[in-house]
């Protein structure tokens, strides 16, 4: 099991975390609130007690709900967010808990649901995301995967149902969908596939009814140029569109197997234009 160990005092920050590479030991002077109100580095308004030194926010700071109870613990170096930052509901139960470095979130940041079951781990460095992004249900369940690489999304993001069986898988390169996007019903029915290329639709990209039966299918010339077919649930095509050369279109409606309408469009090099 991968180490990790994130410290906090008034006179130190730790955070060594060895899935991100993280080793982080700084020293610093970030004192708590102090018992008396009479302390001259203390600033109260309704919603918020913190520290001044020097012009700047140094050391704890809290903030405060209407009745009083506690919002959220901050801590701040010369002004910037630094240290543990947690955050709570009404009932004291914690929400968040993250981690920063002279004003960068790092390490891991953690959401809990009201049960204090976990809701979410999510990975930075210098404040943008790294690594695995997980979600979960509050069953426990994961709900979620989403890879990041160089602060983009990279790898296949990967959604879950609360059974557990994959929900929807798509691939991303360098932030832009790059591969296939696919989406499955609770039966584990594919409903849609589509590939892409550099964030362009590309190929062949098909919808299924739940019944498996072909929904409709788009063949992509360009990304934005693409033949056209439209099927019912009993698989009798209903739609067909069909560019004939790189600019000329036709579309064509169907009832029982039988032609019902046509029209004809042209490509102007943005968009289709009906005649």
């Amino acid at each position: 099991m991968l180490k990790e160990n994130y410290i906090f005092t008034p006179e130190k920050l730790i955070i060594y975390d060895q899935e991100l590479g993280l080793d982080i030991q700084h020293e610093h002077f970030c004192p708590y609130l102090p018992q008396s109100l009479e302390s001259p580095n203390l600033v109260l308004t309704k919603t918020q007690a913190y520290l001044i030194y020097e012009g700047k926010q140094q050391g704890e700071c809290r903030w405060f709900f209407e009745d009083k109870t506690c919002q959220a613990i901050l801590f701040y170096d010369q002004g910037l967010l630094h240290g543990p930052s947690t955050f709570f509901n009404l009932q004291g139960q914690i929400l968040t808990k993250s981690w920063y470095y002279l004003g960068k979130k790092v390490g891991k940041t953690r959401y809990f649901y009201s049960s204090q079951k976990p809701a979410s781990i999510q990975r930075f460095i210098d404040g943008k995301p790294k690594g695995l992004q997980e979600y979960f249900y509050e069953t426990g369940g994961i709900k979620s995967q989403i890879p990041y690489r160089l602060h983009q999304l990279d790898g296949q993001v990967r959604l879950f149902w609360e059974s557990g069986l994959l929900k929807r898988s798509i691939d991303y390169q360098n932030g832009q969908k790059h591969g296939w996007d696919r989406l499955w019903n609770e039966e584990q029915v594919l409903l849609d596939e589509g590939c892409y290329e550099k964030g362009e639709s590309i190929g062949v990209h098909r919808h299924f009814f739940c019944n498996q039966v072909l929904c409709e299918e788009k063949v992509f010339h360009t990304p934005k140029r693409y033949d056209h077919k439209r099927w019912d649930q009993k698989g009798q095509l209903i739609l067909e569109g069909i560019y004939t050369s790189d600019c000329d279109y036709i579309e064509k409606t169907y009832c029982n197997a039988q032609m019902t309408a046509s029209k004809e469009g042209i490509w102007d090099g943005k968009k289709l234009c009906w005649k």
